[in-house]
C-alpha cells in the first residue's frame, strides 16, 4: 500500500514538472523579426522576419507542431523533439550515424529574445551553421525555464518522467562562436559526446552515450539578477 502511494506521488510530481506544449506554443508562435547569420562566411547578417504557426493534423483535431515559416514541421510526437515552457526547442536524431548530427534549436532568453540555429556537425566538428536572433512583434516575455532534461535507454518521449537537478551546463574554452552571439561546442567525454548550444543567458545540451544513442537532454538559465538564486535545472527521465 505505501509504495503503491509513493508511486503515485511521484507520477503525479513529475508529470507537474513536464512542459506543457500549449505554453510552449504560446510562447514560441507569432511574428517575429530580426537578423539571420550564416556560418561560415558572414558576419554582417541580413534582416528577416519569421512567422511561427501551429501546424494541425491532417485529419483534423490535435495539434501535431509548430512550423517556422516554409521550415520543416517540428512535430511534438517525433521522440528526436523536446521543447519546453518558455518557448525554447531542440529538434535532432536519437541515434549519431557516423557521428553526423543535423540540429535544430531554438532558444528563449529570459528577455524574450530568441535565438534559432540549425547546424551540421561531424565527427565532433561543426560544417555550418545558421543563426537567427529575433524579436517577438507582440514582446510577450515568456515564463523563465530554469532547465529540462530527458535521460534513458531506449528514447521514448511518451515515457520521459520529469525531474529536477542542479546539475549545470559549462561551455568549455574551445567552444566556437558564432555570428550573433551564440556559442557551440561539441564535447567528447570518453567516447561519449555532448552537443551544447549557448545563447545569451540560456544554454541547451543534447548527450550521446558512446553507442551514439540519446541519453539526455538539459536546458539551463542564468538568473538575470545575481541575487535571484537559480531553482535547478529540471531532468527527464525514463524508467
Amino acid at each position: 500500500m505505501c509504495k503503491i502511494a509513493l508511486l503515485t506521488l511521484i507520477a503525479a510530481h513529475t508529470s507537474a514538472l513536464a512542459p506543457s506544449f500549449d505554453a510552449f506554443s504560446a510562447a514560441a508562435t507569432g511574428s517575429w523579426t530580426g537578423t539571420q547569420y550564416q556560418w561560415p562566411g558572414d558576419a554582417n547578417g541580413v534582416a528577416c522576419e519569421a512567422v511561427v504557426d501551429e501546424v494541425m493534423r491532417s485529419c483534423g483535431g490535435a495539434v501535431q507542431g509548430i512550423r517556422v515559416g516554409d521550415g520543416p514541421l517540428l512535430n511534438r510526437q517525433d521522440d528526436g523533439f523536446c521543447f519546453f515552457d518558455c518557448g525554447s526547442w531542440t529538434q535532432g536524431p536519437t541515434k549519431l550515424t557516423d557521428g553526423v548530427l543535423n540540429l535544430d534549436v531554438g532558444l528563449v532568453a529570459q528577455s524574450g529574445s530568441r535565438v534559432r540555429c540549425t547546424a551540421s556537425v561531424s565527427a565532433g566538428n561543426l560544417v555550418d551553421a545558421t543563426v537567427v536572433v529575433e524579436e517577438r512583434a507582440d514582446a510577450v516575455r515568456p515564463a523563465t525555464e530554469r532547465g529540462l532534461a530527458a535521460a534513458g535507454t531506449p528514447w521514448l518521449a511518451p515515457r520521459l518522467k520529469w525531474t529536477r537537478s542542479p546539475e549545470a551546463t559549462t561551455l568549455p574554452a574551445d567552444a566556437l562562436a558564432l555570428p550573433g552571439g551564440a556559442c557551440i561546442a561539441c564535447i567528447d567525454n570518453n567516447g561519449a559526446t555532448d552537443v551544447v548550444v549557448h545563447a545569451d543567458d540560456i544554454s541547451l545540451t543534447r548527450s550521446y552515450d558512446a553507442s551514439g544513442a540519446l541519453v539526455t537532454i538539459r536546458i539551463s538559465t542564468v538568473p538575470q539578477d545575481a541575487a535571484d538564486a537559480p531553482t535547478g535545472p529540471r531532468r527527464a527521465r525514463l524508467d
